[in-house]
C-alpha cells in the first residue's frame, strides 16, 4: 500500500486507461519507471526502492506471485492482476444475513425507482453505464451512490466495506469485471 501510494503522488501525468479504476493505478506503477509495457526484476527492485522504504523480501514476494509465467519479466498486465487480486481479497466477504441485507436493499431502492425489483436484468443494464456487458467496481459504487437514475443507496443502508465485500463475492474469479451472467446468477442465488 505503501508503494502504491507513493507513486499516486509522485506520478502526475494525465495518461488514458481503459480498465476499471483499480486497475488503472497499479498500472500507474509502469508508467512511473517510464512506461515501459515490459520490467525486468532488476528494474522493478531498483525503481520500487528509489520510490518507497520497503523489504527485499516483500518485494520478491510481489515479483513471484505476479510473474507466475515465471519469464524473470512482468508484464503490465500481469502485474495488474497480481495487484488487484491481492487488493480485493483483502477486503470483506460479505456473507449470511448481511449479504441478504445488502441484497434486499438494493432490491428495494431498484423497485422504488424503477419499478424493477427482482429483474436483476434490468438492474444490471442501471450499473453498466459504458453498455459494455461487463460492471467495473467504479460502476456497481457510482450507481449505488448516485441519484436517479442511480439506487440513492446511502452509506447508512450500505456501507463502503459492505459495497466492497458486495464486489469480492461478485467478481469471485478476481477478473476485474463483472458480465451480466455472473451478476443475474450472484443475485438470483442471494436475492
Amino acid at each position: 500500500r505503501l508503494l502504491m501510494r507513493t507513486l499516486n503522488a509522485k506520478n502526475n501525468k494525465k495518461k488514458k486507461y481503459y480498465k476499471a479504476d483499480i486497475w488503472r493505478d497499479w498500472a500507474r506503477l509502469f508508467d512511473a519507471l517510464g512506461g515501459p509495457d515490459r520490467v525486468t526484476w532488476a528494474t522493478f527492485s531498483s525503481a520500487a526502492k528509489a520510490l518507497v522504504d520497503v523489504e527485499e523480501q516483500a518485494l520478491a514476494a510481489l515479483w513471484t506471485r505476479a510473474d507466475d509465467d515465471k519469464s524473470g519479466e512482468l508484464g503490465r498486465g500481469e502485474f495488474q492482476r497480481c495487484a488487484y487480486s491481492i487488493q480485493v481479497q483483502s477486503w470483506p466477504s460479505l456473507e449470511g444475513d448481511e449479504l441478504l441485507k445488502v441484497v434486499a436493499t438494493l432490491n428495494a431502492s431498484a423497485e422504488r425507482l424503477h419499478r424493477c425489483g427482482g429483474n436483476w436484468f434490468k438492474i444490471f443494464r442501471l450499473f453498466d453505464d459504458d453498455d459494455s456487458g461487463l460492471m467495473s467496481y467504479e460502476e456497481l459504487k457510482k450507481v449505488l451512490r448516485t441519484g436517479y437514475p442511480g439506487l440513492e443507496v446511502a452509506p447508512e443502508a450500505v456501507t463502503d466495506n459492505q459495497i466492497r465485500g458486495l464486489w469480492r463475492g461478485l467478481d469471485d474469479d478476481l477478473s476485474g469485471e463483472v458480465s451480466v451472467q455472473e451478476f443475474m446468477i450472484f443475485f438470483r442465488r442471494h436475492g
